[in-house]
């Protein structure tokens, strides 16, 4: 396809063409990213979307480091309008490491004992210093493209979100929707943000724009659909949304997360009759294993489920691990609270109390004080 050939006139005047899908992982053929870093240097100065596309396609590829020696060479040599476009990239890197890192990490952890590295906060710390040069290079430079404004805007409304900034985030994607209006990157972030604040149908309807604007856009507008229709209490409409979700991007784990968490509801249902029970279980249990490692082992969500997988079946080890992997992933207190009350459980089993006090007064200590924190609490002085 003509879009994914890369033109670059070099110094000798000859030309030659870079085919993004030559870029693979691990490189070959000569396009690691020095190789492609020496071509870059050779030519003569590019267009600011050749520098992105070319970045971005090894950030695609998960060769992150490559991707931001490019974009930090694009910052030097592009001028400043343009350069804009290189610290919008470099802050999507930083924010996309964000989102694997974990929130903290325990330091009295027993089974889930992670090496030193940067928090999810330290990373979006270092992605403001990419937004704010971005945004200096576009208020002082009058001669920035809409391209290139575009990108910014949406880069720093994610940033914003990622800072749990509702307002800001807004702000940002409104910017880009006053010149754009069926821009689906801009509208999915103002459906997430309804979503937040707990206004389902409008989010609804958000994500289902996104959807008609485009129905294989990633990430999938039918997770959040599900979400809202979950949350209005429409729950086989968010089973089929996920389902749908499931066929249209089979590679994609987190469509299995959230059915696999629907079945083991299914499964406690008292109302539903023993053999769909159990065959809710067994589905559920399949899927939410499959989540959990396809997801890397560092979403909180799938460490949640996955804890009360491992507690069923006695594997206390396992479930403490998984418990302790929410409470270091927890973008949330509510599920960092859940993930407590899981590392209590399996402390309570074991006979630990000191362990089990710790992880129920923390629970308790949090503003949703939930009830089962009393509980643990309660028993252990029983």
């Amino acid at each position: 396809m003509a879009h994914r050939i890369i033109e670059l006139e070099l110094n000798s005047n000859e030309t030659i063409q870079l085919n993004l899908d030559e870029i693979t992982n691990p490189p070959s053929n000569g396009m690691d990213g020095e190789g492609v870093m020496m071509l870059l240097q050779e030519a003569k100065p590019q267009a600011w979307w050749k520098w992105s596309a070319i970045a971005t396609e090894f950030a695609r590829k998960g060769l992150k480091q490559e991707a931001e020696e490019i974009a930090k060479e694009a910052v030097t040599v592009l001028q400043p309008a343009q350069a804009a476009s290189a610290h919008s990239l470099l802050a999507l890197l930083r924010l996309d490491s964000a989102r694997h890192a974990p929130k903290m990490l325990l330091s009295d952890a027993r089974a889930d004992q992670l090496p030193p590295q940067p928090t999810k906060g330290a990373l979006v710390d270092q992605a403001t210093e990419f937004v704010n040069a971005g945004q200096a290079a576009i208020v002082t430079d009058p001669e920035v493209s809409e391209s290139v404004n575009t990108l910014f805007y949406l880069t720093k409304g994610i940033y914003q979100m990622a800072r749990f900034s509702w307002v800001g985030a807004e702000k940002d994607f409104d910017i880009v929707l006053a010149k754009h209006s069926s821009n689906v990157i801009a509208l999915m972030g103002k459906a997430r943000i309804l979503y937040a604040r707990k206004q389902y149908r409008e989010a609804l309807k958000g994500f289902q724009e996104c959807l008609t604007l485009n129905p294989k856009m990633l990430p999938d507008p039918r997770i959040g659909i599900g979400l809202c229709y979950w949350q209005l209490e429409h729950r086989e409409r968010a089973l089929a949304a996920w389902k749908r979700a499931e066929q249209v991007h089979p590679d994609s784990w987190y469509p299995g997360l959230l059915i696999g968490i629907h079945m083991m509801n299914i499964s406690k249902d008292p109302k539903v009759p023993g053999q769909q029970r159990q065959d809710a279980f067994l589905d559920g249990v399949n899927r939410l294993t499959q989540a959990w490692r396809e997801s890397g082992l560092n979403n909180a969500s799938a460490a949640t489920a996955m804890s009360d997988v491992f507690l069923l079946k006695g594997q206390l080890n396992k479930a403490l691990k998984a418990a302790e992997r929410t409470i270091q992933h927890a973008d949330t207190l509510s599920v960092a609270v859940n993930g407590r009350l899981r590392a209590a459980r399996v402390a309570h089993t074991e006979g630990n109390y000191d362990a089990a006090l710790v992880h129920y007064r923390t629970a308790a200590e949090e503003p949703s004080h939930p009830l089962l924190a009393d509980i643990g609490l309660a028993q252990m002085h029983a």
